[in-house]
Formats: structure tokens, sequence, C-alpha cells
């Protein structure tokens, strides 16, 4: 992303006057007349970031990570909806409301990340979908749900699962940082609500040496971004272990995916 664009402009402003963040298991969303104009999420590895937007400049945000997908597949096993059951709740009601009232010949929606080796899980085959084939990936459930929240809206894949990243016995911070030192991961991720038009930022040094070092770096997300992006995933896996102690028995059924709230 061209920092002296306006994209790249309005992503590394200090105060976000026109962009709104949101991070990991978080939706947000913008209306016409918002005094920002773009969405993004920063850090897309093996999750997926899902954007949206209608021709009359609503857009929604999302950053599904395994770990929200698969609290909301034990929660509805553990109610006992396994007919009719809506993949995380709470996201997908926020995302029918916003567009509850537009054609969806006239909203688009574009699903962002994921990684190839990582994208079936033995979890969705052995537990919550064992007699569906086609649901056994990460990404086809996440299509599934956004499909499900917004019939009829046309969905682009063209950037899904478009880095090979590892798999989940070798998911280890190494990795991570590996994967993301060679370009595996999408470092922004920004939709523009007046165009719809959806822009992305992988790097291989980008911003984890010094720009003078980097050559060209593009844009880099402001530290409070990135520090309040840190805060947040902290707090989530915290959560999330109460959910799978020692990735053991569930106990909670708070949802992971959660409103971002300032």
């Amino acid at each position: 992303i061209d920092p002296t664009s306006v994209l790249g402009t309005a992503l590394q402003e200090p105060t976000s006057i026109l962009t709104a963040y949101f991070h990991e298991a978080q939706f947000r969303e913008l209306h016409p007349g918002s005094k920002q104009r773009f969405l993004s999420t920063t850090n897309v590895m093996n999750g997926i970031a899902v954007l949206v937007s209608s021709s009359d400049g609503r857009a929604f945000g999302t950053h599904v990570n395994p770990d929200s997908l698969f609290s909301s597949l034990y929660e509805n096993n553990v109610r006992g909806q396994k007919k009719g059951r809506i993949i995380l709740e709470n996201m997908s009601r926020a995302l029918r409301r916003v567009f509850r009232d537009v054609d969806p010949s006239r909203v688009t929606i574009s699903l962002v990340g994921g990684w190839k080796k990582m994208d079936l899980h033995p979890e969705l085959r052995e537990t919550y979908f064992p007699e569906e084939e086609a649901m056994w990936s990460f990404s086809a459930v996440v299509r599934r749900c956004v499909a499900e929240a917004l019939p009829g809206a046309s969905i682009d894949e063209s950037r899904l699962n478009h880095c090979e990243g590892v798999e989940w016995r070798e998911y280890t911070a190494k990795n991570q940082l590996r994967c993301t030192l060679q370009g595996q991961t999408f470092r922004v991720v920004a939709l523009d609500s007046h165009t719809g038009e959806v822009e992305t930022q992988t790097t291989d040094v980008t911003d984890c040496v010094p720009g003078s070092l980097a050559g060209s770096p593009g844009v880099r997300v402001p530290v409070s971004v990135t520090q309040g992006m840190t805060r947040h995933v902290t707090e989530m896996l915290g959560r999330v272990e109460k959910q799978i102690p020692g990735r053991g028995q569930r106990r909670s059924l708070s949802p992971i995916m959660t409103e971002y709230r300032d």
C-alpha cells in the first residue's frame, strides 16, 4: 500500500481519524455519513478477514480466528443447536442488521487470509460436521457463515488461502514469525467504504526492522493500534483458556467473537 496515498495516509494517522481498526475475533461497522472512511485489520495469518460493503456506503469487517469459530461451534453443540444453528451468532446477526434493507446484488463480501496447510481441521470432521465433507475446512465454515447471513451477495475469494503457511502441529511463535518474514501474512487489510475496494499489504521485513533498512516499507500502522491489538489478543486468550482450560474440558459459553469497542 502506497504510504502517500489517501488510504496509506489514513492508515498511518495516529488518531485514526479516517480509519476504523478492529482486531482478531472482533467485528465493526461503518454507515453512510460516518466520519471514518476505511475499515482495517492487521496481522491476518491463519485467520480470515471478512470485509463487506454495499454500493450505498455501508461497510462491515470482522477478523475470524480459529478460537472464535470453534467457540461458536462448541456453544451450538452444548445448546443442542445442531440443526438450524447460526455460526458466530452475534457477528452474523450484526452483519444481517447492517445490510438488512439492501439488495443483495449491491453487496460484496471479500474473504482475505487463511493458510492452505491449516485449512483442514480434524475437529471439524470428527466433532462438528462428520457427515458434511464440504465443511471440513476452516474457510468453508467461514464462507457458509457469511453466505447464510447475506444470501445472494457476491463473494470474492481471490485472496482466500493465498499463502501456504504451516500445518497445525507446526504452529509455533517461531514459525509465525518465519511466515511473516516470508510474506505469508497480510499485515494490513483495508476496505474503502466509499468505493468498496479492498487493499492488502504483505511483508518480508516491512515493520520488523527500521524503515531505513527495509527498503520500501509500505504503510506502518500506528503504535497505538499495535499496542491495542496486543492488549486485546492477551485478553482474548484469557477468555479462550476459560473455555478450554489446558485445551481440555471447556467450561464457559462466553463468545470469543465480540463487537469492537473504543
